[in-house]
């Protein structure tokens, strides 16, 4: 591998299968916009089909059988395009989500793509919901016999690239740790001191991710609610985020019933003194403004792989409250954030008051993720991994 930056790729085209909600937002929708923006951009014609999933948000009864209907279709028109292409295509590349239906819908599809195009499948791994199957049992192994049959496997991780070392055995595909892309611009280090060290009245707390139960924002918003009010009284948050459903959640809730709660929890928290807003969406201008503007970036999940949020919170020098979960551990050291166990909001509420209170200890926490962060998820290094990997076909 070793294509030149600006290498222009054969031109023999490059498919792409993936999913998409129309109603919500997603890490690995972004980080699949964004490779397909670095695909173009090298100048590989790059053919897109996305199957309809269902929504995370509210869905009417009528829409689930247009999404059988419109994945069907797509399905169609994938295997057609891959079979009668006018050149082989280059390959067909699959980033799969967090479940195992991921992994039956896009993964089956790219299978057979594969199979009648002959063109090689590249798999790139969004979650790390799979390192906690045990090997044995039928999701492990239909992964496992997915993954053998592909030209490359891209991870964002050790930790995902040493469970597929382990378990796919000696046949096992090329393994490619490559990072996700930041969503925004980064701060320079001299912004992110003078963001620090010049506050107008109030310390800017930003929590921004889908709200399900598995990314934490309960214990968060439990967390603000044991804060003394004179803390409460130096903070401003943006709470940022819609309320999603998640089959993995352990408790069900409805959608109707949690915004309802979030809305008493932070109406009870303005009375004692918070400035808090709740933004159910942000534009990308308005993204990048929450971030480059908050001085404390929270994310206490109970499970990650490398959270587009967080590179955008070290880019932008917050200090990070995060936990162990997934590749954040790659990511961070205590240097760079302040760890928490998941589900601890006495150490969440801790970790705030020291960094409201403290501004010393905040602005070296946010320097060093900012550094981290500028160096690791830069666009010319991840674009050029991205080349070497295509241009290796």
């Amino acid at each position: 591998m070793g294509a030149a930056p600006n290498t222009i790729l054969p031109n023999s085209p490059l498919f792409l299968v993936g999913a998409y909600d129309r109603r919500a937002s997603s890490g690995q929708f972004s980080a699949t916009d964004a490779l397909e923006a670095m695909i173009r951009a090298s100048g590989c014609p790059l053919r897109r089909y996305l199957l309809p999933i269902r929504t995370r948000t509210r869905m009417a009864l009528i829409d689930y059988p247009k999404m059988v209907l419109l994945g069907i279709v797509t399905g169609i028109r994938f295997l057609l395009a891959v079979k009668f292409s006018k050149q082989k295509p280059r390959a067909i590349i699959a980033p799969l989500g967090q479940s195992y239906v991921s992994f039956l819908r896009e993964g089956l599809l790219t299978l057979l793509g594969s199979a009648v195009s002959g063109a090689p499948s590249i798999y790139v791994l969004h979650a790390t919901y799979f390192l906690s199957w045990p090997k044995n049992s039928l999701k492990a192994r239909g992964f496992l016999a997915l993954l053998r049959r592909s030209r490359a496997v891209i991870v964002l991780g050790p930790r995902m690239q040493a469970w597929i070392d382990e378990n796919v055995g000696a046949d096992r595909p090329t393994v490619i740790q490559i990072d996700n892309l930041g969503e925004i611009p980064p701060l320079t280090l001299e912004a992110v001191e003078r963001k620090h060290k010049v506050l107008d009245t109030r310390v800017r707390l930003l929590f921004f991710s889908s709200l399900f139960q598995s990314k934490g924002f309960g214990d968060f918003l439990k967390a603000l609610t044991v804060l003394d009010n004179d803390t409460l009284s130096s903070l401003e948050l943006s709470f940022c985020g819609a309320v999603q459903s998640n089959p993995f959640d352990s408790e069900r809730v409805s959608i109707l019933e949690s915004e309802r709660r979030i809305e008493q929890t932070l109406g009870e928290l303005r009375m004692r003194g918070l400035v808090a807003t709740w933004h159910r969406a942000a534009s990308n201008q308005q993204r990048e403004q929450l971030f480059h503007s908050a001085h404390i970036f929270a994310l206490p999940s109970y499970s990650e792989a490398q959270p587009l949020v967080l590179i955008n919170a070290m880019l932008s020098g917050c200090a990070c409250i995060v936990t162990p979960v997934g590749e954040i551990s790659n990511m961070l050291n205590s240097d760079s954030a302040i760890f928490v166990k998941p589900g601890d909001t006495a150490a969440i509420a801790r970790a705030i008051t020291r960094l409201t209170i403290d501004n010393e200890i905040r602005l070296r926490i946010a320097g060093a993720a900012n550094r981290i962060a500028t160096a690791r998820f830069n666009e010319q290094v991840i674009k050029q991994k991205w080349l070497d990997v295509l241009a290796s076909l």
